[in-house]
């Protein structure tokens, strides 16, 4: 992702973009969307495009990356919430509220992008508060590894349940969730690492 500007401007013409992207996602695939597409929805130029993304991958994966640092921030600042990894019950009520969106964002080549950002951007937060919580110091590649399981079976999970129409809450899905991954973690985590 191209480095950030936050001048008002750079702000407006950056939500201007999406606004027209999430848009277009709703209409049709993310394989079928142009660059072109999106400039015309948002009636602006193409140089004003290329100075925020590089292209429609860069512009998805902004996306993603701004919806999970948006859930994380609120449920670290909700009275009364406990995250302990990721904002996992926030992003499978966020998903649910915006089924359309998220459906539209993953079929065709978006789901690709789409699980692989999420893979890398939780991952990362994961592996942050580890770090930060822990007490006794901790092998980088053991933090590594223990974020990544955390990730990609939230990112399992998510799938499935999208595939299954969402048929159980969000709060069932956390607590699948929260099952499947609290104890091995916590286990690898205070064993000694080989």
């Amino acid at each position: 992702m191209k480095t950030q500007k936050t001048d008002r401007r750079s702000e407006r013409s950056r939500r201007i973009i999406g606004e027209a992207f999430i848009a277009l996602l709703r209409e049709k695939r993310y394989e079928d969307i142009t660059v072109q597409d999106v400039l015309d929805r948002a009636d602006i130029g193409r140089s004003t495009f290329y100075t925020h993304y590089y292209d429609k991958e860069d512009l998805l994966d902004s996306h993603i990356e701004a919806m999970i640092d948006a859930l994380s921030q609120h449920m670290e600042q909700a009275p009364g919430t406990t995250m302990l990894l990721i904002p996992s019950l926030g992003l499978f009520q966020h998903v649910q509220e915006q089924r359309r969106l998220y459906h539209a964002m993953t079929r065709g080549g978006g789901l690709e992008i789409h699980k692989r950002t999420m893979q890398a951007k939780l991952s990362q937060q994961v592996e942050q508060r580890l770090q930060a919580t822990l007490k006794k110091p901790t092998p980088t590649l053991t933090l590594t590894l223990a974020a990544q399981v955390v990730a990609g079976t939230f990112l399992t999970l998510l799938q499935w349940w999208a595939e299954h129409d969402m048929s159980i809450s969000p709060k069932e899905m956390d607590g699948y969730f929260q099952r499947l991954v609290l104890p091995g973690i916590q286990n690898m985590l205070t064993d000694e690492v080989l």
